[in-house]
């Protein structure tokens, strides 16, 4: 690469909606990997929202394709110190988000060229090591300089999300300029990502986990295949008697699940009763097409935002109604219609919180399992 021009239409100073949030896209920073003398390149946009949180969308071409990732910062679950990463080498595994990820990639990077305002403490020139870790539904980053790292997790947004975010073109948003310096070897297995961020609050995690969207990923490893989805076994309209109460099936939709190591659709129906009380039930909650769950709206002990319980990790516990929950699972959530909303699923033994929110707005739920005989029953 002769120079640093940006190979796409997405400009500093441009504003959008990705994931939910409104963002600005305040710098681009291209940074490189140098292997066997051969440098390969990638984009930086650094991207601020409208409650001053940093997100990182980088752009790639790989020998399948351009393709977009958004990065945020997270704790792990597990510290790692800069000398035990930089101990770790290709095939290790390590537990950085609740569950063992093997690394696929060990390097070094170096920033080359800055437009517009780049991460804090960001310079040309800079060189940091990192390890990328491909869970099939997330990548995860650990960078560091010296004593300091940092831990970063990214999905793949797929390009027309970022084209009708901001309002693009989407073959303005492919590229086409030279990634790869005088070699043909670049491909989406050694992908170099953030090897310096800013530090991204945690509340960016509403976009996370990630997201974007989850129906056509392609990360390095494969995505989970999502199994056929179950026709929906009640029909909206029928009523019966569930739970003691006299229920009416309002409502119903199939949402698509995405998390670690899954992709799944639940079948999600809003009951209402005789007094106009509501409630939800879901069937395939975790993943399995016979699991019905009835949950009633509930209250936190502690109020808490839409970025409150995004910066909440897997183990952590919280308290809804009058139980006290572990959070087993983090999840994006997208109905057919386009509707995307971010959130978890705790559980204290037979009792499930599920907690999800979108930029402005939360909801928090607390059920119990029901067996599926008595369910179908009750709506004859």
């Amino acid at each position: 690469m002769s120079d640093y021009t940006n190979p796409t239409a997405l400009q500093v100073g441009m504003s959008g909606k990705l994931c939910g949030l409104n963002y600005r896209v305040v710098g681009r920073v291209v940074l490189g990997m140098t292997e066997d003398g051969e440098t390969y390149y990638w984009n930086e946009y650094n991207l601020v929202d409208d409650s001053g949180q940093s997100a990182t969308l980088v752009f790639e071409e790989v020998e399948e394709g351009p393709e977009w990732k958004l990065f945020i910062l997270f704790d792990p679950v597990e510290p790692m110190t800069a000398t035990e990463a930089a101990r770790k080498k290709v095939g290790d595994k390590v537990n950085l988000n609740g569950s063992l990820v093997k690394i696929t990639l060990v390097s070094q990077s170096r920033v080359y060229h800055i437009e517009g305002q780049a991460p804090e403490g960001v310079e040309v020139g800079d060189i940091a090591s990192y390890f990328n870790a491909d869970t099939g539904v997330e990548m995860q980053v650990a960078s560091w300089t010296g004593d300091e790292i940092e831990f970063y997790r990214g999905i793949n947004v797929p390009v027309d999300d970022v084209a009708s975010g901001f309002n693009l073109p989407t073959e303005k948003l492919t590229g086409g300029g030279p990634a790869v310096e005088e070699t043909e070897s670049s491909s989406g297995s050694s992908w170099p990502v953030l090897p310096r961020l800013i530090a991204v609050g945690v509340a960016t995690l509403i976009s996370f986990v990630t997201y974007s969207s989850w129906r056509s990923p392609r990360l390095t490893g494969g995505a989970p295949k999502k199994p056929s989805t179950r026709t929906s076994p009640l029909p909206t309209g029928a009523s019966g008697t569930l739970a003691t109460k006299h229920t009416t099936i309002a409502e119903h939709v199939v949402v698509e699940i995405a998390k670690v190591g899954a992709l799944y659709d639940w079948h999600e129906y809003r009951l209402r009763d005789d007094t106009g009380e509501s409630a939800l039930l879901i069937c395939g909650l975790t993943g399995d097409a016979a699991q019905w769950h009835l949950f009633r709206s509930a209250q936190p002990f502690t109020s808490l935002t839409p970025p409150q319980a995004a910066a909440l990790r897997v183990r952590e516990t919280l308290i809804i109604g009058e139980r006290t929950l572990r959070i087993e699972t983090l999840f994006q959530a997208r109905r057919l219609d386009g509707a995307v909303s971010f959130g978890f699923l705790a559980r204290a033994g037979n009792d499930w919180g599920v907690v999800r929110w979108t930029q402005n707005e939360i909801e928090f739920y607390l059920g119990t399992p029901l067996p599926e005989k008595e369910v179908l029953a009750a709506f004859k």
